[in-house]
């Protein structure tokens, strides 16, 4: 998984992708609970080995684009898909944990690779009844996947979200200061 999640992205990576320091604000994906990276059942994520983040327990259907950019990647399970916004964030949306066992059932993209999204565009309809019926944990982790360009300056501190609504982090170019 790891070596197709890294090779998802362009190989070019630099802070001149953080285009003149400007903050990136990421909303949330999802409606739901917010917990820490570090609650997550899965040690890829938990140990914060794809990225830093923040994860949602989704209460809603519908998967929206938390910031305007491009569709850079959906795995072929449609459980996971990589956007790049317009300043160069890279971020994963990987719904639940061990969902790619399910061979994308329960999941019915609405976005193609590539596709040009705005911040709140539905990438992914889950049928949450299939979903929930397979026993699988739906945690969502959202992470920046170019951690070595980017960095969270602010986090959602409350733990109730609202999917396209509410800011789920601030992430700034690696190299701003963080107050």
């Amino acid at each position: 998984m790891f070596n197709k999640i890294s090779t998802w992205f362009s190989s070019k990576k630099s802070s001149d992708q953080a285009t003149n320091g400007k903050e990136i604000a990421v909303y949330a994906p999802l409606d739901g609970r917010v917990i820490s990276l570090e609650e997550v059942s899965d040690p890829a994520f938990s140990q914060k080995m794809l990225g830093d983040g923040m994860a949602i327990e989704p209460v809603s259907r519908k998967v929206l684009a938390p910031f305007d950019g491009k569709v850079a990647a959906i795995f072929p399970t449609k459980h996971a898909i990589g956007l790049r916004s317009l300043a160069g964030l890279e971020c994963l949306i990987h719904v639940g944990i061990d969902t790619v066992t399910l061979g994308g059932l329960g999941f019915h993209l609405l976005v193609k690779e590539g596709q040009t999204v705005k911040q709140g565009t539905p990438l992914i309809d889950l049928d949450l009844s299939v979903l929930r019926s397979s026993g699988i944990e739906l945690v969502t982790p959202v992470v920046i996947t170019n951690s070595e360009c980017w960095q969270i300056k602010e986090r959602w501190e409350q733990q109730a979200i609202s999917a396209g609504n509410e800011i789920l982090f601030i992430a700034q170019p690696v190299g701003k200061n963080i107050f």
